[in-house]
């Protein structure tokens, strides 16, 4: 089986609909017969994000200036895994990673500031 190299941008923030900015790069490989769950435990290894306090928020861009596309079920990754094998520039399509605190956090820290 063959790898399929992935660029992350994490650490970012979207400052409109279709710009991530200020972030830092990262990669991982991937099967290429990788699943959805094989995505978020890549990505959460490589970044060291605690998937049960954050929710991460996968998305990337097509062209310019479309609206980037979200990573959320199988299908997702099975469109996205579509293109990057058909891309041989590891740098098209980089994933920009969004972490997101879970209610039970936000519910938490509520609960800590009015104690």
């Amino acid at each position: 089986m063959a790898n399929i190299t992935i660029l992350l941008r994490h650490s970012g923030s979207w400052v409109s609909e279709i710009e991530y900015e200020i972030y830092r790069i990262d990669g991982i490989l991937l099967r290429d017969n990788a699943n959805y769950n094989n995505l978020v435990d890549g990505i959460s290894a490589q970044l060291g994000i605690d998937c049960t306090r954050t929710r991460m928020e996968i998305r990337y861009t097509m062209e310019d200036n479309l609206t980037p596309m979200e990573i959320r079920n199988e299908m997702g990754m099975r469109f996205f895994m579509e293109l990057k094998r058909r891309q041989t520039n590891c740098g098209m399509y980089p994933l920009c990673i969004t972490q997101k605190i879970t209610i039970l956090d936000v519910a938490l820290m509520v609960k800590l500031r009015l104690s």
